[in-house]
């Protein structure tokens, strides 16, 4: 009598696809993360310091302005000139400008008309949430 062979099986077969779409997501998501940091690359200002402080609340909306002592304006990692901050303002403010706040990040040694040029702007579009960053002085 002849006795069947069965071929011998490997054992679990393991698949890898599933595995290999979740490694294949997280590299794309940190890719896009990276790429979201360095545009949001803050330029290095020294800023001033306050005895009282109060934190700024995170809207929904916001435009972070960076001015350097030379006088310039930042946002978004690029140098930018007035006329474009008052487009962005334009556009950030829209139909709701209340949820709509711009935030300064002022270099302590910049003049004051620079800042100024700025603030006036932000009423023009609606624009009641503007807010310095400071340092809390005693190095908070």
């Amino acid at each position: 009598m002849r006795v069947p062979v069965r071929p011998r099986s490997a054992g679990l077969e393991v698949n890898i696809t599933p595995l290999i779409d979740v490694v294949f997501l997280l590299v794309i998501f940190f890719l896009v993360a990276s790429h979201f940091a360095r545009s949001e690359a803050l330029e290095p200002v020294d800023l001033p310091t306050a005895t009282q402080v109060a934190e700024l609340q995170d809207p929904p909306r916001r435009l972070l302005v960076t001015i350097l002592p030379d006088g310039s304006y930042h946002t978004g990692g690029r140098q930018v000139t007035l006329d474009d901050l008052e487009q962005m303002l334009a556009e950030g403010a829209g139909d709701d400008p209340a949820s709509f706040a711009v935030h300064i990040r002022g270099d302590r040694t910049a003049h004051f008309e620079v800042v100024e040029a700025l603030m006036t702007l932000c009423p023009r579009y609606g624009i009641t949430q503007v807010g310095f960053k400071v340092l809390e002085a005693g190095g908070k």
